[in-house]
């Protein structure tokens, strides 16, 4: 039997799917017969939610009607990054300088900022972090990361290192979000070779990027503004099947940037849109490549 997983992010849904309900309802309709086990959301799941806590609750009640169990992680429109950000874009990435557990964010999905998940033997870690860490999400990843014997798949919003190497997203990442903190989440992974993949999304466009060992940075399109696609992953017998779908909006994120191609330019070389990588258990990891663990 395998784990099914849907990968979607960055709907931004009180500027976006919130207007074209159709488009949203049609995905809904397709998720429920296919009835993945989780489905997962890596952040910006509104465009104002760090500033007004209704945007929130809109993209909270949307998500209840699917039906399906899901998890969702804080991107930089949800849970503001730091404070400089702040300052500069206070209705859309506004800072809120407060404990965890009165941001908006958890006051909507009463969730930690890390989320553990076990099914059929692979564990699911979905994060959500701010700049200088102050809710200790590296701490408890490294808590679970330390004690987790099954394959881990992670979650977050920001990729770890670019998703291209030209055009506007060769220089649009986590950097100007995370600074340091970023190159300390990377780091951590690195240390446990039990992590097989990390989702993200915040770029607006499908890619997958080797980070170390046999770990793979996959992030995913946008559902509300573009680029629209999202990934179906299926984890069985030791293996992990990937599979980019295209959702029914544009196909384009970066209208603004004379490089800029349809979503499958993206894509890094030929068969990356489908595919098939090892899912080992830490047990099954060769001693020598155990560091730190």
């Amino acid at each position: 039997m395998a784990l099914t997983i849907v990968h979607l992010s960055d709907l931004h849904w009180d500027t976006t799917l919130a207007g074209n309900l159709p488009e949203w309802e049609n995905l809904c309709q397709a998720l429920r017969i296919m009835h993945p086990d989780l489905v997962i959301i890596t952040g910006d799941l509104s465009s104002t939610g760090s500033h007004d806590e209704q945007a929130l609750l809109q993209v909270r009640f949307a998500l209840d009607e699917m039906e399906l169990e899901y998890l969702v992680v804080a991107g930089n429109h949800d849970l503001g990054a730091n404070s400089l950000r702040g300052r500069q874009f206070p209705w859309t990435e506004a800072y809120e300088d407060v404990p965890w557990t009165h941001t908006h964010f958890y006051h909507v999905f009463r969730q930690p900022p890390v989320v553990r998940w076990n099914h059929l033997g692979v564990t699911i870690l979905a994060f959500s972090i701010r700049q200088h860490d102050p809710d200790n999400t590296l701490a408890l990843l490294e808590s679970y990361l330390k004690t987790e014997t099954a394959p881990v798949l992670a979650f977050g919003h920001y990729p770890l290192i670019p998703v291209s190497h030209e055009g506007p997203l060769a220089t649009f990442g986590g950097h100007d979000y995370l600074g340091g903190t970023l190159d300390d989440l990377h780091r951590l992974f690195s240390r446990f070779p039990q992590v097989q993949l990390y989702g993200c999304g915040h770029v607006h466009a499908a890619s997958r990027r080797h980070l170390f060992n046999q770990t793979w940075q996959i992030s995913a399109g946008a559902m509300g503004p573009g680029a629209s696609q999202f990934w179906i992953y299926q984890v069985a017998e030791g293996q992990l099947a990937y599979f980019s779908v295209l959702g029914n909006g544009p196909l384009t994120f970066w209208e603004a940037a004379d490089t800029e191609q349809p979503l499958v330019q993206h894509l890094d070389h030929a068969g990356m849109r489908l595919g098939i990588q090892p899912a080992v258990a830490r047990s099954q990891v060769p001693a020598v490549a155990r560091q730190n663990g």
